[in-house]
């Protein structure tokens, strides 16, 4: 942006001599090891003792002032394709203002782009840790849902109910479900025990919550039909068949 009439390569040549020269010093100062930005600084020292030759060639020509009135119309021509023509004028023109310029530039870019991926890293930081939160009608569902023996991850039944939810069933479908299961566990003695579905399975694609759950009916026995007997009047005790 700041040489617009020079292509990157011509400026990634220009960079690498003057790097090689010494006029500009670069390195990664970067925290993230994946950023691999480089930031450069002007060597100073190296930059007055230019100028000064500079200036003794000069005072010897009779120019006062070239730095200033360096001609950069070469590189803007649609015809200059000669590489050494396109650096050329970067070795005479006086970089004291517009480096600093570019330097400041590429440090508030990359210092934005450092702020950016740690703000990230701190996003994703309490997203791990921080508590799930649950639906009210989840939680409800939950509290009424029979405890089982062994594992039973909330986490996996929110996944499931949320699946049931998407294909259309109705939270008060599956809340009914769990208390018509609730009921038949405790009815059949289950309650507590590792017969009890995971809730997990409970509200899975199977849909155990649109079963019925009704609990057998509890038998009271035979009756007995005739009256009770009192003494041995009316009995027909049949003929006994002993000889004496």
């Amino acid at each position: 942006k700041q040489f617009p009439f020079w292509s990157e390569s011509t400026v990634k040549r220009a960079l690498l001599s003057l790097e090689k020269q010494g006029m500009v010093i670069s390195a990664n100062y970067n925290r993230d090891p994946r950023d691999q930005s480089k930031w450069y600084s002007i060597n100073y020292g190296a930059l007055d003792v230019l100028e000064q030759q500079q200036k003794r060639v000069n005072d010897a020509s009779g120019q006062f002032d070239p730095m200033e009135q360096t001609n950069m119309t070469r590189c803007n021509e649609p015809t200059c394709h000669d590489a050494r023509g396109q650096d050329e004028p970067l070795r005479q023109v006086n970089m004291t203002r517009p480096l600093p310029e570019t330097t400041t530039e590429n440090t508030q870019e990359i210092t934005a782009e450092n702020k950016t991926l740690g703000a990230q890293a701190d996003a994703s930081t309490p997203a791990r840790s921080a508590k799930r939160e649950y639906s009210p009608e989840f939680e409800t569902a939950w509290l009424a849902y029979p405890k089982r023996a062994g594992g039973n991850p909330k986490p996996s039944a929110y996944k499931a109910w949320n699946a049931r939810l998407h294909e259309g069933v109705t939270s008060e479908t599956l809340l009914a479900g769990v208390k018509r299961y609730a009921a038949f566990v405790v009815a059949t003695g289950k309650l507590g025990s590792e017969y009890v579905k995971q809730a997990a399975t409970f509200f899975g694609p199977d849909r155990h919550f649109e079963e019925i759950w009704q609990a057998p009916a509890v038998s009271g026995g035979a009756r007995h039909t005739q009256p009770p007997v009192s003494g041995f009047e009316g009995q027909n005790y049949g003929e006994s068949g002993c000889n004496w």
